[in-house]
Order: C-alpha cells, then sequence, then structure tokens
C-alpha cells in the first residue's frame, strides 16, 4: 500500500517556563507537554510550589517510625528531606530489618554520612559540611542497584563501586530522627536529633503526610506511621500572588473550568469586611459543580458529583474582620 499515515515530524523546542510559574523559589523546568516545579530547596509543595509543607521538630527523644504492610527489598531508592539543627552529631533516619541490611543517613561532625550496607557488603558516602549551622538544608539520596548519588544542598558525590550481587537491600520499616526507648537495635554511639524536619519523601511516598492519615486509622495496604514529634507551624506565611480587589458585588473573574477527575485542590487567601460573597464556583457535566462562597461570616463549601452531595461549614469566628 502507498499510504503513509505516519510521517517524519520534530516538534519545535518551547520554553513553557515563565517567571511566575513557580512560587516561593520554586525553580521551573521543562517536562513532557508540561511544567514541572522544583520546590525541593523551599518550605512548600505542590504543583506551583504553593502548598505548605508540613515541617516537625524533634526534641532528642522524639521520633518517627514506619512499618511497612511487608517486608520491602529495594533496588531502587530515591529519598529527599530538609532539617536545620545546631547539633554536629545526629542519626536522620535509617531503616531496621531482622537481617542485617541497613540504610542510613547521619550528621557526623557538621556532615551528612550515609551508609548502606547489604549483607556483608557496605558503602559509606561523605558530603557537605557546616551543615549544624541552624539553617536550612536539603539532603537527596538516589541509588540504582550500585550506584548512589548523594546531594547535599548544591553539592553532589557519587559513589559507583561494585557491590557484586549485594543490591537488593531488605528493610521492614524505617526511624526518622531517632529511636524509640526500648529499642535494643538503638545506635548508642549516636545521639538522636535535635532540631527541625521537613518534607520526608523517599519512593515517592510523604512519610509526614501520611503520618495525619494514619491518626484517622491505618489501612492495611499503607504504611503504619507512629509519630511522636511535634508539627511545627510555618515561620512565614505563603506569598501573596496575583492579587485582585473586587471593588463591587458586580464584579468577577472568569476561568477555564477545572477538570478534576479524582481529586481537586484550591488554595486562596482572602480579606474582606462583607459577611457574604461568592468565592468561586466551578460547574461540571450535568448538575456536578463545586462552590465556595461566604455566609454570615463563615465560609461553605458545597460539591456535587452525580448524585452524591458533601458540604462543609467552618464553625470558627466570623471571618469578615479584613
Amino acid at each position: 500500500m502507498s499510504i503513509v499515515s505516519v510521517t517524519p515530524h520534530c516538534p519545535e523546542s518551547t520554553n513553557s517556563c515563565k517567571s511566575d510559574t513557580c512560587y516561593n523559589g520554586g525553580i521551573c523546568h521543562e517536562g513532557w507537554n508540561r511544567v514541572i516545579c522544583d520546590c525541593s530547596n523551599t518550605e512548600y509543595a505542590g504543583a506551583t510550589c504553593m502548598k505548605e509543607s508540613s515541617m516537625y521538630s524533634f526534641n532528642g527523644t522524639q521520633y518517627v517510625q514506619a512499618i511497612m504492610p511487608e517486608k520491602m527489598t529495594t533496588q531502587v531508592e530515591d529519598m529527599y528531606f530538609r532539617f536545620k539543627t545546631n547539633r554536629p552529631l545526629a542519626v536522620l533516619m535509617k531503616t531496621f530489618d531482622s537481617s542485617w541490611d541497613r540504610l542510613e543517613i547521619a550528621l557526623i561532625v557538621g556532615k551528612i554520612r550515609l551508609a548502606l550496607k547489604i549483607g556483608d557488603k557496605e558503602k559509606v558516602v561523605l558530603c557537605g559540611s557546616h551543615l549544624d549551622d541552624n539553617n536550612w538544608h536539603s539532603v537527596h539520596y538516589i541509588r540504582r542497584a550500585h550506584e548512589i548519588r548523594l546531594k547535599v544542598d548544591n553539592v553532589t558525590v557519587k559513589n559507583d563501586s561494585d557491590m557484586e550481587d549485594k543490591i537488593t537491600l531488605r528493610w521492614q520499616g524505617l526511624l526518622v530522627g531517632g529511636t524509640p526507648p526500648k529499642d535494643p537495635d538503638g545506635l548508642a554511639n549516636l545521639p538522636s536529633f535535635i532540631g527541625s524536619i521537613q518534607q520526608f519523601i523517599l519512593n515517592k511516598i510523604n512519610y509526614f503526610d501520611l503520618a495525619k492519615i494514619s491518626t484517622k486509622g491505618f489501612s492495611e495496604d499503607l504504611p503504619k506511621v507512629h509519630m511522636t514529634s511535634k508539627y511545627q507551624k510555618q515561620e512565614k506565611p505563603p506569598s501573596l500572588v496575583h492579587t485582585v480587589t473586587f471593588l463591587s458585588k458586580n464584579t468577577f473573574i472568569g476561568l477555564p473550568p477545572l477538570k478534576a477527575y479524582s481529586r481537586m485542590e484550591v488554595y486562596y487567601r482572602f480579606k474582606t469586611k462583607h459577611t457574604s460573597g461568592l468565592f468561586f464556583y466551578n460547574g461540571g457535566k450535568h448538575n456536578d459543580f463545586a462552590l465556595a462562597e461566604l455566609i454570615n461570616g463563615h465560609i461553605l463549601i458545597n460539591i456535587r458529583s452525580g448524585t452524591h452531595v458533601i458540604r462543609l461549614r467552618t464553625l470558627r469566628e466570623q471571618l469578615q474582620c479584613n
């Protein structure tokens, strides 16, 4: 047949990153038909670095413990977290298991020390310096079988030495910030962490966010997270961006509909002296809709999806305090 339905084509390179694509210090990167905001060096998360990240303080006796639903065997790990402390020695995290395998990240004389032990093979990587200056520092650890990359702030150290056939790490759970008081395997030569930790993510699971869900009951297919550390509020409010003033009740902004098939996340800040008014309305197919409004000084949320209706209302004091 002489009909050709596929023709060669080289798409033109486009730069979709703009100055206002990512907020609060996030860095914009080009993705596949989309932009990606790197929020790793900020105190925020989310698609555009607008969501406040969970931050927890540790006093030397507090910890976060996660027990996996089944024993993990991994040849690939991708871990990220931020911390600040004025102590030069501390355990930041470690895995635990009935075997001798372990992954441990600690602060040793102001440097990050990563130790990976699988069977009788062990790798140790050091990175960074003067990390006990009570400023925020980011740690990013990536492993692909034998290859390890440890990045602390803007410094990266690689270790590609061969571990023969020892590439599968076995672990049942992990500890962040320290160990339980009765833990027989607790490290006697290193103190527990004193300071703050934020955004602890391992293989795309945010364990601090998961701890909030765990307080409402455990799911069988999720890690069981027990946390004794204390939630710490942001040190500064989120930045105000694209501020709009509505001068009358007849003014509005028209935007394309939100296409939320399973999840929708809306963030906004407001101030007003009026007791009632519409924040936003989003119409969907048929009779589906989502709206948020101020009624007599209280926020009212209404969501209709098919035959299901969700209605939420704030119970705190009235909000028309400007």
